[in-house]
């Protein structure tokens, strides 16, 4: 039996895990706000709503208490004066939080993901270059700046405005911080390989008006679930064809509490005891769409659910499934990186084991796989627990499918079913298998509103 045969896909309801309470203390923020939007693009490239958006989202961050600047319809250059003056701004007056929204066109063009000014019209890669602004610099210039907490967000259509050469920036890499700096988000408007709608014929694109909506709204919630409401919006208000969604390195806590910005931190651990901070359990993404992925039992992973994993999951395998062998051999590279996170390495496990980078390596997929596993990240669990089933070492495959079953999620709990019924790496037991396959359908029926 295959790897095909043994993985059995289905979706899964959610059941939510608590996480670890952490007693938290609270301070004001001091903010600043950077605000981009391009719409006067040429040669047919236009756009209508991006300076409406960057009007609405300039006007919420005020509102919000930063000191925010608009600037409309940059050329590549002004881009690049406006970024450069705003971080020397940063750097002589430092802030907590530092906003940064990009509303416009984006595309990748030889692995580097741009923002495209209004002036680039070309399918010629050194002209796209020469008038557009990389993500790449601007994560440069964060860096330097160091402010406390980070959120860059980048509202593109990721469509291709120039089809001849260049690819969207939905190819491009998650995430505009590196690993080793915590205190950023990256959220993007939209999923790898889809568009993000301008909705010219309303008041703002679909984003926009529902990420104001969810930054102001009267309640009190973690930043990181503040993007995941207004990506629920637009999923829903788009029907189901625009799904936002963030990369989060968030160390400490990101509040908003109606409509005011607090940091909430862990107390420090009381001296001599020998024992680690905890870790604050900030979600990750391995890309847009994807919200939660750092979060299982007892780690990191702690405020995930059964079907965050199914939708990581089958995110990652479709990610996969489009690398063309250039970027797999890139991802690959970084992936078996020390510095790479889980989501990293579980991606390049796929493109491994599917040969996308070459000759099919499942050592070397394995190997990543178990990296991320055991850090806790389920996806990467469910994938080393089918390789080596694949592989005939069944005792390995179902320790790590044990684990992932954990999470009540419907695709381990199946294929715990199946090792338990035929006794495969564990006793054979009908009776434990059976009770496996009742809670893989229990997890198939719709979920309830404890599960949202």
């Amino acid at each position: 039996m295959n790897r095909r045969d043994f993985a059995i896909a289905a979706s899964a309801s959610a059941a939510s895990l608590a996480a670890t309470a952490v007693a938290q203390t609270t301070s004001p923020l001091t903010q600043s706000a950077l605000v981009i939007g391009n719409n006067a693009y040429v040669g047919g490239a236009r756009l209508v709503n991006a300076v409406r958006d960057a009007k609405l989202m300039h006007s919420t961050f005020e509102r919000l208490g930063a000191a925010s600047s608009l600037h409309m319809d940059l050329s590549g250059a002004d881009m690049a004066r406006i970024f450069e003056a705003h971080v020397v701004s940063l750097r002589r007056r430092p802030v907590d939080i530092a906003w940064v929204f990009l509303s416009g066109h984006g595309v990748q063009v030889n692995g580097r993901s741009l923002l495209l000014g209004v002036d680039a019209n070309s399918d010629r890669f050194e002209d796209v270059q020469a008038r557009s602004y990389s993500l790449d610099k601007i994560k440069a210039l964060l860096e330097s700046a160091r402010p406390q907490v980070c959120v860059v967000v980048v509202d593109a259509c990721r469509d291709n405005p120039f089809p001849s050469q260049t690819r969207s920036i939905s190819a491009a890499k998650p995430g505009l911080v590196t690993e080793s700096w915590g205190g950023s988000l990256v959220a993007f408007s939209t999923a790898p390989f889809t568009v993000a709608q301008d909705w010219p014929n309303r008041p703002n694109g679909p984003y926009a008006g529902a990420l104001n909506a969810a930054l102001l709204a009267p309640k009190s919630r973690q930043l990181e679930q503040v993007f995941k409401d207004a990506s629920d919006v637009v999923y829903a208000a788009t029907g189901r064809e625009q799904l936002p969604g963030y990369y989060s390195e968030l160390r400490a806590q990101v509040w908003l509490d109606n409509g005011v910005v607090a940091l909430r931190r862990p107390p420090a651990v009381s001296a001599g005891t020998g024992a680690p901070p905890e870790r604050s359990g900030a979600a990750r993404s391995v890309s847009a769409g994807f919200y939660r992925a750092d979060a299982i039992p007892a780690g990191i992973y702690a405020e995930a659910t059964a079907r965050d994993w199914q939708r990581i999951t089958s995110e990652l395998e479709g990610m996969a499934f489009r690398f063309d062998s250039g970027d797999a051999k890139e991802a690959v590279r970084e992936g078996r990186t020390g510095q790479t996170g889980d989501r990293e390495r579980t991606l390049a496990g796929l493109l491994l084991e599917q040969g996308k980078a070459g000759k099919r390596d499942l050592p070397g997929a394995a190997q990543l796989y178990e990296r991320a596993a055991k850090n806790g990240f389920v996806t990467a669990q469910v994938l080393l627990g089918e390789l080596e089933f694949a592989r005939k070492n069944y005792a390995v495959a179902y320790r790590w499918i044990s684990l992932a079953a954990q999470t009540g999620w419907t695709r381990p709990l199946l294929n715990q079913a199946q090792l338990l019924a035929g006794g495969q790496g564990v006793n054979a037991s009908p009776e434990d298998a059976a009770r496996r396959m009742m809670d893989a359908l229990r997890g198939l029926a719709p979920p309830n509103s404890q599960n949202r």
